[in-house]
């Protein structure tokens, strides 16, 4: 007989119920979609205790310096004391804005700095903290790369040094008093061949060291020179004492305060969930505003003054209205900072009757399990930081850990912190930058107490976790059961000697933060990295999905030769993302996938753009013989250009090559290679690609005609499935690409997800027709019967 607990930190669902209970889900992009799985608390009114009412409710600001120091902060009941730190960049272009703040120390050599020319610098000011940080060394990382035009290296090992480098780092107390501290010179070594894709140029790592053994210096400034004309990228700048990595950036150094990005007007305000009745404000500054006032709004929009803040030098404003006020949020407006450090708000409280409070809800709790699991009822959720005991004692029945916030598992800690109603949702606006980052560089304890099953007397027992992330200490009954190491690695104990028959038991888990966090990459309009910059979203994401289907199906076509197999890393992000994903967040399939699964055919036909063979490749279809091969050059106004074909027989785990392609002239600027495998009237395997004669340039097909395709779809329930046949026809005289199903719901339009389609992101020629079958599950349509939308990229 196993004990098992399902723990928090989970990174799998747990078992449905069965279907006959279960109910309309709750729609796309909403975890977990199936009402029956969530296991979170419940958000219930509180009208008659006086309290806090701000403590873990959502917190949102005006702006914030950076992704750390947030709104979030100022409602999680810690009263800060300390300054916080914060980083200040300069490059030669001016103060780096807030998403370019931390390129250069993220851990990452990606992420990096142009500086423009041979000679340039960054500085970077260590601002806050009660003392400076202390540094006796740097390294960086660089590139020196030939200006545009230069000549490029051939080989590496012939090249001789283009000429010699130097890295002067100047010190600085207050930014403008400069002395040299560290220096470090040599020659630039020979770059290597230039690559298709990835860095160019000359790779420069050097170590300087400081002139003083340690200093304590607010500024320092890193001067880069060379003598050749070229232009220098600095990839990574790592802080140093003593071989340990200092860390600048507010990520790694938590302190629980807002400070707004400027010194202005800024205002932060709590929702405090309900409308309420509250008679004192509490503010604890650690730099206070020299004029600001108390709001109340019902709305978030009409705000109402109610009481000004008062003059002086106290960090803590505690403040008794004159009269009870009633309101759903309460706002701090501030005006005009006591100090040129600006803003800096660890906590505000509002003291009344309302609002709401998060208690376990005994229907969100987790059912029992059929493999021998147990109910691991009422968890606990708390910062480490907030906990003075030890694992020991915290998994001893009885430790009281009632302020502490009811858990959701399986979940994230940012989940559990999200349904406890303390923070906004992410899912909307900007609320994601008001939740901190330095969220994500802390310690958790989860803790709950049970009763062991009766018939476990004279069995074994063992503990068993699905999925931790990213570590975990775990303790039972006062005893160190030991550690998972690594993110999402099963954890499993033997816990016959440490479980108690009779009375309660309780169990406590320390989950440890990531080591190395990484820091927020957020994209702008002015900033949008190299996976954003168009104009139109809706437009990039369409022309996006020719690069997915033919990048995906190259991947599992370029195996059939030499067959070491394939692994996609990730099929799927676990956040809403344009990359890397088969099929979405939102279980939406992508071009990639269909392109996937088109290459991994078990009898396939293809066009091998290396050798220009048209191949069929039989990966376990068995021994068919009597196929015929066929291709098809088409210009883009679906003219034949070419067509050939050619008998074959086809034995498993093989590779034929029965044609090879010709590419006559008057080819337009892209054009279409139709590939049919047929056995008598039965089509085995077809395929479909677009050629540029430049290669790898398609902007041609942007002058396709608009096509209006013929759609029927006849759609029928299938106990608790519906399944819809969608008959596609081109009668039209020109190419239809990348046409794409969409199922929705007849009423509201609302797409209905997950579905799962035969095929998709098809092209069809003039005449052609083609059918294609969707499937979903009822209780994903809420309701609604289904219907299928068309579009595409040349669809009307």
């Amino acid at each position: 007989m196993k004990l098992i607990a399902a723990l928090a930190c989970l990174l799998i669902l747990v078992s449905a119920v069965t279907y006959g209970e279960q109910k309309y889900t709750r729609g796309v992009g909403i975890y977990p979609g199936n009402p029956a799985e969530d296991y979170a608390p419940a958000l219930v009114p509180d009208k008659s205790n006086y309290r806090n009412l701000a403590l873990l409710r959502p917190a949102y600001h005006s702006s914030s310096y950076d992704y750390n120091l947030t709104a979030q902060l100022v409602t999680d009941g810690i009263k800060e004391t300390k300054m916080p730190r914060w980083l200040i960049t300069t490059l030669m272009t001016g103060v780096a804005r807030k998403n370019e703040r931390e390129l250069l120390i993220d851990h990452n050599t990606n992420s990096n700095v142009n500086l423009g020319s041979q000679n340039g610098w960054i500085q970077f000011e260590f601002a806050g903290g009660d003392t400076p940080l202390e540094i006796d060394h740097i390294d960086l990382e660089a590139r020196i790369t030939p200006k545009a035009g230069a000549p490029q290296p051939q080989q590496q090992q012939s090249q001789a040094s283009p000429g010699n480098w130097s890295c002067v780092v100047m010190g600085s107390d207050d930014g403008k008093e400069w002395s040299q501290v560290g220096r470090a010179e040599g020659a630039i070594p020979p770059a290597p061949a230039p690559m298709l894709f990835g860095p160019r140029g000359s790779l420069l790592k050097p170590s300087i060291i400081l002139l003083a053994q340690t200093l304590r210096k607010r500024v320092y400034r890193i001067e880069l020179k060379a003598t050749t004309d070229g232009v220098w990228t600095v990839n990574e700048v790592a802080f140093f004492n003593k071989d340990q990595r200092v860390e600048p950036g507010g990520l790694f150094s938590f302190n629980s305060s807002w400070k707004p990005e400027g010194i202005g007007e800024e205002w932060v305000y709590v929702d405090l969930g309900s409308r309420s009745t509250f008679d004192r404000v509490a503010l604890y500054w650690i730099r206070r505003a020299a004029e600001g006032v108390i709001q109340v709004s019902d709305d978030a929009k009409n705000w109402k003054d109610l009481q000004a803040l008062p003059p002086g030098t106290d960090l803590k404003d505690d403040l008794k209205l004159r009269k009870p006020a009633q309101g759903r949020y309460v706002r701090a407006l501030m005006k005009k900072p006591a100090s040129p450090d600006g803003y800096i708000l660890s906590e505000l409280e509002v003291y009344g009757r309302g609002g709401l409070v998060a208690k376990p809800d005994p229907k969100n709790i987790l059912p029992a399990r059929a493999d021998g699991g147990m109910n691991m009822a009422s968890w606990r959720l708390q910062r480490d930081s907030l906990v003075q005991a030890d694992g020991a004692a915290l998994s001893k029945p009885g430790f009281q850990d009632s302020n502490w916030i009811p858990a959701t598992v399986p979940a994230t800690v940012l989940s559990s912190y999200w349904n406890a109603g303390a923070l906004p949702d992410p899912n909307y606006g900007t609320n994601q930058l008001m939740i901190s980052d330095s969220f994500f560089n802390a310690d958790f304890w989860y803790r709950a107490e049970f009763t062991a099953p009766a018939n476990l007397s004279g069995k074994k027992a063992w503990l068993n976790f699905d999925g931790i992330n990213w570590k975990a200490e775990v303790f039972l009954n006062g005893e160190n059961l030991g550690r998972i190491e690594g993110a999402f690695m099963r954890g499993r104990f033997d816990v016959t000697k440490q479980i108690k028959l009779q009375g309660k038991n309780a169990l406590a888990i320390r989950i440890i933060r990531n080591a190395t966090p990484g820091s927020m990459k957020q994209k702008v309009l002015e900033t949008a990295g190299l996976n954003g910059g168009a104009d139109n979203p809706a437009d990039w994401v369409g022309l996006a999905q020719f690069i997915n289907y033919d990048g995906y199906r190259a991947i599992f076509e370029a195996q059939g030769k030499n067959r070491m197999g394939v692994l996609l890393w990730m099929s799927h992000p676990c956040w809403p993302s344009f990359v890397w994903q088969t099929y979405d967040y939102y279980f939406d399939p992508t071009a990639g996938y269909f392109g996937s699964r088109k290459g991994s055919e078990p009898l396939h036909i293809q066009w091998n753009s290396s050798t220009d063979d048209i191949e069929v490749v039989n990966y376990n279809a068995g021994k068919v013989s009597g196929l015929t091969a066929n291709v098809q050059l088409l210009n883009m106004d679906a003219s034949v250009k070419w067509e050939k074909s050619a008998a074959v027989d086809s034995v498993e785990d093989s590779i034929l090559t029965p044609l090879k392609m010709e590419f006559p002239e008057g080819l337009s600027p892209v054009h279409f290679i139709k590939l049919k495998l047929t056995q008598g009237e039965k089509l085995v395997s077809e395929n479909f690609y677009w050629r540029g004669v430049e290669d790898g340039n398609y902007t041609a097909l942007r002058s396709l005609p608009k096509v209006e395709l013929q759609a029927t779809t006849k759609s029928e329930r299938q106990g608790k499935r519906w399944v819809l046949k969608t008959e596609l026809n081109n009668s039209s005289k020109q190419p239809a690409l990348m046409v794409r199903l969409k199922a929705v719901r007849t009423k509201s339009g609302d797409r209905i997800l997950p579905a799962y389609y035969s095929d998709n992101f098809v092209s069809l020629m003039p005449g052609e027709q083609k059918t294609i079958v969707t499937r979903i599950e009822d209780a994903d349509t809420r309701c609604e019967s289904p219907r299928i939308m068309i579009d595409g990229f040349n669809i009307k």
